[in-house]
């Protein structure tokens, strides 16, 4: 089985009882086998990884369903799986499709639909289904509030990553839908102002307008919204969502490559590389369609080494005993925490020599 360190200790002390802890878990794969069990590294498993070819790194984008496959698949345990949920967000908004001028529909995720009738297009980013390249694809979407047939753009700003990969750009109520209109010769239309216009051009609203303002016929903003998707939902054109998002990436590609390897690999890390390269790694294997299930460490005793040394001394001086198999299980199971508690009250001469082989090898207590 596979022991791997991951993360950047605070200090030599914490990078030495990192690398003590580690040496110490394979020592334990070593004396009890566990190379040899279940889960344990084969021939064909380091072949798998050799071949897998090349692993997602910074510039992999993870679609919503990756994200969510991530975090439904095998626990990691209670407190990584806590700290990757935390780390991946979910952003509330509301899916709304809009049915397409030559059949089907395409899906978009919004987050403030107030504006909605002022939409004049929809992006989707370059990998989408619907694209064609930088640029308008040809094709035609129906708004599903008004009936306006509203052209299909393909756009390198659209990240895969945020909501369905497909946006509604409504440019009188967002700076990068401005931006993205006034290169590309999109109508500006304004579905809400801070009072309703009128011929006077004193009343005409300036872009954007972002949550805020009323319609035309004067309802407010937030009134609107709940009315807009009240009626999309009546006639099966939307429904509120809340989608998986990743705000950071960090690829740790050794760490990935050693998962593929082992599943079932020892990962000694620091608390604050769990929300990073481990839940990169985690995301990264759910895009692969790989599952894995780490024994993962965090808590790094604090003892040092000649401290623990001279407790198995100690304890090897006793008179031998009944075995003492609480020390035995915490060996096995790899918790060494609870190894070193145990061994401090130990009375097992047989216990203390198993802990010495494991933890620092049988010369320690040679005659």
């Amino acid at each position: 089985m596979s022991v791997i360190i991951v993360g950047a200790p605070d200090d030599d002390v914490l990078r030495g009882r990192m690398t003590a802890l580690a040496e110490a878990h394979r020592r334990r794969e070593a004396f009890f086998g566990a190379s040899h069990g279940p889960g344990g590294v084969s021939a064909a498993h380091v072949l798998c990884a050799a071949s897998a070819g090349p692993v997602p790194d910074a510039d992999w984008v993870p679609a919503p369903r990756v994200l969510d496959a991530a975090l439904s698949g095998p626990s990691w345990g209670e407190k990584v799986d806590a700290k990757h949920r935390k780390a991946i967000r979910r952003i509330p908004g509301a899916i709304i499709r809009f049915p397409l001028e030559d059949g089907g529909t395409v899906a978009t995720f919004i987050t403030d639909w107030s504006p909605l009738p002022g939409a004049c297009a929809i992006a989707v980013h370059p990998g989408h289904p619907l694209a064609t390249g930088e640029g308008f694809t040809g094709r035609y979407a129906r708004h599903p509030l008004t009936g306006d047939l509203i052209g299909v753009w393909t756009a390198g700003w659209v990240r895969p990553d945020f909501g369905t990969g497909a946006v509604v750009v409504n440019p009188a109520h967002s700076d990068q839908d401005l931006d993205f209109a006034r290169r590309t010769g999109l109508p500006i239309r304004f579905a809400l102002a801070d009072r309703p216009p009128t011929g006077d051009p004193g009343t005409w609203p300036s872009p954007p307008v972002v949550k805020r303002g009323v319609t035309r016929a004067g309802q407010p903003f937030d009134e609107a919204a709940r009315h807009y998707l009240d009626e999309l939902r009546a006639h099966g054109h939307a429904e509120p969502a809340e989608l998986p998002h990743l705000t950071k990436r960090h690829p740790n590609p050794e760490l990935l490559r050693t998962l593929i390897a082992d599943p079932h690999a020892t990962v000694i890390t620091t608390a604050d590389a769990i929300g990073k390269d481990l839940l990169w790694a985690r995301v990264a294997l759910a895009g692969l369609g790989r599952v894995a299930t780490p024994r993962i460490v965090t808590d790094i005793p604090a003892h040092k080494p000649q401290q623990v040394e001279a407790a198995i001394r100690n304890v090897a001086k006793k008179e031998p005993g009944e075995p003492d198999h609480r020390l035995l299980k915490a060996l096995e199971t790899g918790d060494f925490t609870a190894a070193f508690t145990t061994l401090r009250s130990t009375e097992d001469r047989t216990s203390a020599e198993t802990a010495v082989k494991v933890l620092f090898g049988a010369e320690v207590l040679a005659p």
